[in-house]
């Protein structure tokens, strides 16, 4: 967060009896894109009862990138460069995988 700002990252708390609900399509319902004020943010980590999302360079509707902003990916390679050492034998896991951990 001392990188990109406090505001640049949102926090969703689920109820833990939703957490634990396989009928809930929670993997499902977080893999897409979430829009306030025109701004998108995209779940980049889940652990426990939080999901945590990324502002995003992207605008809805699209008419032109926010300047300043990473794109999601560029972000999650900021995070974690496969391109360094040791790290180039990762998979890439699914956001599935994030939320089963």
């Amino acid at each position: 967060m001392r990188r990109f700002g406090s505001w640049s990252f949102l926090r969703i708390k689920i109820p833990l009896e939703i957490v634990h609900d396989p009928k809930s399509n929670l993997a499902q319902f977080f893999q897409k894109q979430f829009v306030l004020w025109g701004n998108v943010f995209r779940a980049c980590y889940a652990k426990d009862d939080n999901v945590f999302f990324y502002w995003t360079n992207e605008r809805y509707p699209p008419t032109s990138l926010t300047p300043g902003r990473l794109s999601f990916e560029d972000f999650i390679m900021w995070h974690n460069p496969l391109e360094e050492e040791g790290n180039a034998h990762q998979v890439f896991p699914s956001f599935a995988d994030l939320w089963n951990q």
